[in-house]
Parts: structure tokens; C-alpha cells; sequence
């Protein structure tokens, strides 16, 4: 590939590639017919510490072709949650044609909440949105965020998935990096992925995998509403549990230990008198929830996964 033999941005410390050698490789991208953005870069880290809080590093070079392209690109946008994770880090950078650089500045970037009442659902979650300098047809943008745990999201351990690939987007090169302490039971799976395997490495403690997927061609437009398990893009699922089963149990008895409530109980067993089978106490609590408990999602905090006490949403409705 051109872009390869002209230099290996993905194999460079970010930002540190002189623009001109960064342009010229990005613009060596082929750009097939009708194509707004070419991507010369999408690169992931994911590293765990001892107690299992990640730092996720997204590192993405792509070239703006067109005016819609530029509209559609033109910004730089991230959500955090602070009851486990901190302000994200975020950079970026714009080179135009001429090779002038244009940076990310600081005081461009704001912070809003991230869910204000959309869908019926409040949180205390946030994201951070920066305009991107100097837009237009012709730029190269190299961007790069961070983010950082300040406590595991799950003491058993979390699961995730990495996607691939861009719709109506070609992709020069793609990879994903997990480094871990060897102690942590770190498994991956890959899917649409054929003929790719990690590269394990282990050194002081630690392993790391890196599945350098290489090239991705455009993903195509696919039908809307498809069901979530058909699969459109290739991906990467990984898990540092010690099982799923672990997991499940471990979050079963979070739930648990909220449902068995004496106002439930108190709730439920007027509905039931009466009712023989199963479909009319199942019918016959559904309508009391339609017509006394307004769905409102109240996700403050460790909330957003956990289950609120069953007596404290039928006191406030």
C-alpha cells in the first residue's frame, strides 16, 4: 500500500509525525467514487491496572474529500461518567493543504450533560465537544482522546466490544492494543475477522494483544432496524472476568438484594387476589404499572447500573 511505504503513522508516538509526511500519507488513501472522508488511521488502546480501571486511548487520522464531509466531521465529542471515570483528555490537530497546522484549543471545548431529559432519562453523566479548527475540504485531522477510571465499573470485571470499519468510509489501516497485568484474565473474541489472530506478548508482569487488522474496505448501507444480533461491522469482544457466570452472579445478587421488598409485597398482593393464572396476575400488575408508575430513568451515579429499591420508585410514581 502506498500509504504504508510512505510512512507508518500508527507505529508513531501521536502527533509527533511531521504534517507534510502526515498529509502526503493520508492523501495516498484511495478514494473511491462519492466518498466524503478516507481514514488513514484508527488506532485503540485499552490498559488495566491491577485493580481492573481501564484508560482507553482513541487515536484516529482521517482526510476530509468533501464539503459534506466536512460538515458531517467537523467537531470532536466524548461522554464520561464521574462516579467512576474522569474528565476525558481530548486533542486534535488540522492540516491543510499547504501543510499549516491548526490546533485544538483548549478553550474551545465545552461540557454539557449528556443525557438532560432525552428518551425520559437523567443522569449525572457529561460529555466534553470542541469544534475542530480550520475545516474544510482538503484538511487532514489527526485527533486523540482519553479516558480514565478512577474505579473499576465492575469489581468481577468488565466486558466491551471494538468495532471496525466505517460505513461508506475506506480505512487504511486499523488496530487495537489491551495490555494488562498477567494476573488479570483477560480473553478476547473476534468476529468478521477471518484470518486475524492476537499477537501475545508478555514482559515485566504484563501482557499485551494487538490485533492489527490492517485495511477495512466502506461497510455498505445496510436496511434499518436490523435485529442487534446481525452483525455489520467486524469486532473485537473482550472480558477480564474470571467468567461470565462470575459476572452474572455477582451483578444477579446486586439486583436481588433490591427485589425482595415488603412495598413491593404490599403493592402486589391486592392485584393478585383473585387472578388463577399466571397470564391474568402477570396482566393485572402491567396495568397498575401503566396507570400509577410514570418510566422515568433516574440514573445518578452508580444508578446508571444499578437497579433504584422497588419501594422508592412506587413512592415517587
Amino acid at each position: 500500500m502506498q500509504a504504508q511505504s510512505a510512512a507508518e503513522p500508527w507505529n508513531a508516538p501521536h502527533f509527533s509525525v511531521d504534517p507534510k509526511t502526515l498529509y502526503e500519507t493520508a492523501s495516498a488513501v484511495a478514494v473511491p467514487d462519492g466518498t466524503d472522508v478516507t481514514e488513514l488511521v484508527d488506532d485503540e488502546s485499552y490498559t488495566f491496572d491491577d485493580a481492573g480501571r481501564l484508560v482507553h486511548v482513541g487515536h484516529f487520522i482521517y482526510k476530509v474529500i468533501t464539503q459534506n464531509g466536512a460538515e458531517e466531521w467537523d467537531s470532536l465529542s466524548v461522554g464520561w461518567e464521574p462516579w467512576h471515570e474522569s474528565r476525558p483528555i481530548i486533542r486534535a490537530r488540522v492540516i491543510g493543504p499547504d501543510f499549516t497546522v491548526h490546533t485544538l484549543d483548549a478553550k474551545a471545548i465545552t461540557e454539557a450533560p449528556a443525557r438532560d431529559g432525552d428518551y425520559k432519562s437523567y443522569s449525572d453523566g457529561k460529555r466534553v465537544r470542541a469544534p475542530l479548527p480550520a475545516i474544510a475540504p482538503g484538511v487532514v485531522v489527526e485527533e486523540e482522546y482519553t479516558e480514565t477510571e478512577t474505579e473499576p465499573l465492575s469489581a468481577s470485571g468488565r466486558v466491551g466490544r471494538v468495532g471496525f470499519g466505517l460505513e461508506s468510509v475506506p480505512v487504511a489501516h486499523s488496530r487495537v492494543v489491551f495490555d494488562a497485568p498477567a494476573a488479570l484474565p483477560l480473553r478476547t473474541n473476534l468476529l468478521l475477522l477471518p484470518g486475524i489472530k492476537p499477537v501475545r506478548a508478555e514482559s515485566g508482569g504484563r501482557v499485551t494483544l494487538t490485533v492489527d487488522v490492517g485495511a477495512l474496505d466502506p461497510v455498505e448501507t445496510a436496511d434499518p432496524y436490523l435485529p442487534p444480533d446481525v452483525l455489520r461491522f467486524p469486532m473485537i469482544e473482550f472480558s477480564t472476568g474470571v467468567s461470565w457466570q462470575q459476572v452474572a452472579s455477582d451483578y444477579g445478587k446486586i439486583v436481588d438484594s433490591r427485589a425482595d421488598s415488603v412495598a413491593v409485597k404490599a403493592a402486589v398482593a391486592p392485584l393478585l387476589a383473585g387472578k388463577k393464572t399466571d397470564a391474568e396476575k402477570e396482566a393485572a400488575i402491567l396495568d397498575y404499572l401503566d396507570r400509577e408508575v410514570r418510566y422515568t430513568g433516574i440514573e445518578f451515579g452508580e444508578a446508571a447500573i444499578v437497579p433504584h429499591d422497588p419501594a422508592e420508585t412506587l413512592a415517587k410514581r
